[in-house]
This record gives structure tokens, sequence and C-alpha cells, in this order.
């Protein structure tokens, strides 16, 4: 079994992602998989879309700040 040295490059791959990127993709794969699933609502997968859209302009809660050591 070989060893991966993580020398930051994913993360900085990952940081460049932006939120709506992510939403994209993530709308992307839901609807392929609705429409190769007979079994799956493509209406649901719509509304679970819209849903996740609208936490990222409202946020749902407080979150607290956690103080360095």
């Amino acid at each position: 079994m070989s060893k991966i040295e993580d020398t930051g490059n994913r993360r900085r791959a990952t940081d460049q992602v932006t939120t709506d990127e992510s939403l994209n993709l993530i709308s992307t794969l839901a609807y392929e998989y609705a429409l190769k699933n007979p079994d799956v609502d493509i209406l649901e997968v719509e509304n679970a879309i819209i849903k996740c859209r609208e936490l990222k302009i409202d946020p749902t809660g407080d979150y607290p700040v956690l103080k360095g050591a």
C-alpha cells in the first residue's frame, strides 16, 4: 500500500470551489440520479434543490464562534 503525501494541494483545490458551483454540481447529480431511477420523484428532487439554495441565502441558525486556545 503506497502512502499519499498531502501537500495541501487538495485543500487549495477545494477552497477554490464556490458554493454556487457546489450547488450546481449537486443539482446535476441529483437530476441524473432521478432520471435514471423511475422510483424517485423528480418534484421532490426539485424541491430539495430549491431548499438548498434557500439555506445558502438564509442561514437557519446562530452558530457560536470558537475561540482559539
